[in-house]
């Protein structure tokens, strides 16, 4: 391990001391019985390994594996790869992913795609070729610390794969980072001027500006794919739902034009000579919807009960008695997880409650054919994935080690340069097994099979 390693690992365990794994808030909806020899100071957390788990790398930019553009040209590698997303039509797998050559969310970040045949006798094969279909719309460059003052000149794509009438359809759009801001709340996007003393070009942890603000540019994309073979391949062209605007009232009065997008953008034609069927398929819902939506009142997303309210990332179930729960990441209280309760499907949540349950940033959570509830979360150094289980979605009191990896990194804006590894699981449940998407130290994308028979 590392020095920066240990002293990253040091500053947690004065976390841990400092909030014992029993100090969950009185009206906390889960409860972690955590195994005994968990440690979260030793490499595996002292936890047992998950038996039957198998590991694949699906996407290392040093391999330079064969990346196609939309063009059908070869693409750039990048070194920044995250937000990886699951989805299946019949036998085939794709994992999405947002990718750019150094940065998180960087000017020029698109999306790429990996694709997966599931055979006859359940093995899963993984395509060699990567490709691109989220293309950037201006030239990749690095992100910086500071906005540029007269010009909004980040534009990326983020976007997902949807099966929409059991067609395959991409459909994206392009938001861009703009100053810095002092309260979580504007964190997320903003389609408004946000006040002008919440704003600043750079970024200054001192004074607390360190939350980025996201600007909706209002372009809006999609176009059809399809598969052959084991190949992911365009069965139309993109086609713009809604041009992306000029410019941004950045605060009231204070507007930056927005930098001219690439050709791909300003020539894609408008979705009104599309095909009926994509037409149609712009407007509806997917067949299967895989991201729920999150019910909260309106500007109430990040609250806690305790007053730090730096809610962030989110993983939600149905417990077996009907009720919902969602579990949450603190941006300003690390090092457990958060988590409300509500007792239908269509009721808002209440902020939420911090719990006894170990682990930081994003997690995943659903429930198993038998009711049971099972979630996996990450470790405040993102070393370690845990999957932990549930036979009430009240107490989680059988956990395993998923996988523990630490690997060297090149350094971004937004990603650390000292080496960390499995991080923001994605799960696809299938009929006899769960299918874990993740970034390993937002740099390399793996998959995780967990057969659900190891869940016993």
């Amino acid at each position: 391990m590392s020095l920066l390693s240990k002293i990253q690992r040091i500053a947690y365990l004065v976390i841990l001391s400092s909030s014992p794994l029993s100090a969950a808030g009185p009206e906390a909806p889960i409860v972690w019985s955590p195994p005994a020899g968990f440690d979260p100071g030793k490499d595996g957390l002292g936890l047992p390994q998950l038996p039957g788990v198998s590991h694949t790398t699906i996407y290392d930019p040093q391999l330079e594996q064969p990346l196609v553009g939309l063009d059908g040209k070869p693409a750039p590698q990048g070194w920044l790869n995250h937000h990886a997303r699951l989805l299946r039509l019949g036998n085939h797998l794709v994992v999405t992913w947002t990718s750019h050559l150094s940065d998180e969310n960087a000017p020029g970040q698109r999306v790429l795609a990996c694709t997966a045949l599931i055979g006859s006798d359940g093995e899963i094969h993984w395509s060699p070729t990567i490709v691109e279909v989220g293309p950037s719309p201006v030239p990749m460059k690095p992100r910086g610390w500071n906005s540029h003052p007269d010009l909004l000149d980040g534009p990326f794509v983020v976007g997902r794969l949807a099966i929409i009438k059991g067609r395959l359809y991409f459909s994206g759009a392009l938001p861009a980072y703009d100053g810095w801001t002092d309260e979580v709340g504007l964190h997320g996007g903003q389609r408004k001027p946000i006040p002008a003393d919440r704003y600043r070009l750079e970024m200054n942890r001192e004074t607390n500006f360190r939350y980025d603000i996201m600007r909706d540019l209002k372009l809006r994309f999609i176009q059809a794919w399809e598969f052959r073979g084991n190949e992911l391949v365009p069965a139309s062209p993109m086609y713009l739902l809604a041009p992306a605007v000029k410019s941004i009232e950045v605060t009231p009065g204070r507007f930056k034009p927005v930098i001219p997008l690439n050709e791909t953008y300003r020539n894609a034609p408008s979705i009104g000579t599309a095909p009926e069927a994509i037409q149609q398929a712009a407007t509806a819902k997917p067949d299967v919807s895989f991201e729920r939506p999150l019910p909260y009142p309106p500007g109430k997303g990040h609250l806690a009960a305790d007053g730090f309210n730096g809610l962030a990332h989110w993983a939600e179930f149905r417990r077996p008695d009907g009720k919902w729960v969602v579990v949450r990441d603190n941006l300003e209280k690390r090092g457990f997880y958060y988590a409300a309760l509500k007792p239908d499907a269509g009721a808002e949540y209440p902020p939420a409650v911090r719990t006894n349950l170990f682990g930081d940033v994003d997690a995943d959570a659903g429930e198993l054919p038998d009711g049971r509830v099972w979630l996996i979360g990450n470790d405040l150094p993102r070393v370690h994935l845990y999957l932990t289980l549930s036979n009430d979605g009240i107490h989680f009191d059988r956990t395993w080690l998923l996988r523990h990896d630490r690997i060297p990194l090149k350094p971004g804006l937004g990603k650390t340069t000292q080496p960390n590894g499995p991080q923001y699981p994605h799960v696809l449940q299938l009929e006899d097994r769960l299918i874990v998407a993740y970034s390993i130290g937002k740099q390399r994308i793996g998959v995780s099979v967990v057969p659900l028979e190891s869940l016993r």
